[in-house]
């Protein structure tokens, strides 16, 4: 079985959309539907957390001949609106806060901060939900050491932090959401941060339960005690990219990579699984990933893999 986990454009070690492009769930779902092309998979499964898992059920109720399995970390669904006389006040409110951002952005130096500092300003960043542990597992990706300076900084793109410009109304969203065909597993951790109207979720949750050939919801625990729980079964990261040479916004001062490089290093057990980084080219630039294989031959990178590469049980 073959795992890739991607950086979303604007996060981790992808590449920063161009000045002036708002983050949106359009180009974010492109991203996806580009990487899929890339590595040739036909058949797959989905499996993301909060924002990625929103994403993961509309590619499945888009695409749903190509989607096995789908699992959902945290979240119903994307958040939507209804579509009443307030639909309009959304896209006034959300372009002026995208525009008070991207002049913010551009009036500042990115930040840097003492590696403390930044783990703790993770974990005040979610209500203190994270723990220092989890948010120092976060921090492999989603930060960077600046090279000749005694200091850290973030990898994303701070206007990721505006990325609902374009939204679905509720009944839009449903409608790709009746799409999905593939089982669908939900796993709800207590005290999440997305709060919709019960109302709402209940009905995604009745639209799962109708059309999903096998839905199962669970409450687990804690956010990051889950996070910490699934990053220990990954292999452990002895050397990441620090950087490339074509973002747009260079967040990791003096440093920079080819865009075909990859690495592998292997994990902490002698026969665990192999971690390799892979780049897709995309107009921007280039989204990143980590993958990691448990196949017999795991030296099969993952842009050679095909649907062949990747056993998945039938349930």
């Amino acid at each position: 079985m073959y795992f890739v986990a991607v950086d979303l454009p604007g996060h981790g070690f992808s590449s920063h959309l161009p000045p002036g492009i708002s983050y949106n769930y359009v180009e974010y779902l492109l991203a996806i539907r580009r990487i899929i092309k890339y590595l040739k998979w036909e058949r797959f499964s989905l499996v993301g957390h909060s924002l990625g898992a929103g994403l993961s059920a509309l590619y499945s109720g888009i695409y749903p001949k190509e989607v096995e399995r789908l699992v959902l970390l945290d979240l119903k669904k994307l958040v939507s609106n209804p579509m009443d006389p307030t639909y309009p006040k959304h896209f006034r409110d959300a372009f002026d806060h995208f525009l008070e951002l991207e002049a913010k952005t551009k009036a500042e130096d990115v930040p840097v901060y003492g590696y403390q500092e930044m783990v703790t300003r993770l974990v005040r960043g979610t209500k203190y939900q994270l723990t220092e542990e989890s948010a120092k597992l976060l921090m492999i990706r989603g930060a960077s050491q600046v090279q000749n300076m005694d200091g850290w900084e973030f990898t994303r793109d701070l206007l990721v932090t505006k990325y609902d410009v374009l939204i679905f109304t509720h009944e839009a969203l449903f409608q790709i959401h009746r799409q999905i065909r593939c089982p669908v597993l939900l796993l709800v951790a207590k005290r999440g941060l997305i709060k919709e109207p019960e109302e709402v979720l209940a009905q995604c949750v009745k639209i799962y339960e109708e059309n999903s050939s096998n839905f199962k919801v669970f409450e687990t625990g804690l956010e990051a005690k889950i996070i910490i729980t699934f990053a220990k079964m990954l292999p452990r990261v002895t050397r990441a990219p620090c950087g490339n040479s074509i973002r747009y916004k260079s967040l990791v001062r003096g440093t920079s990579i080819p865009p075909t490089v990859s690495t592998t290093t292997k994990s902490f057990k002698n026969d665990g699984p192999k971690r390799e980084e892979i780049r897709v080219p995309v107009p921007s630039g280039g989204v990143t990933g980590s993958s990691s294989s448990k196949q017999k031959n795991p030296s099969t990178p993952a842009s050679k893999l095909t649907s062949k590469d990747l056993p998945i049980s039938k349930s």
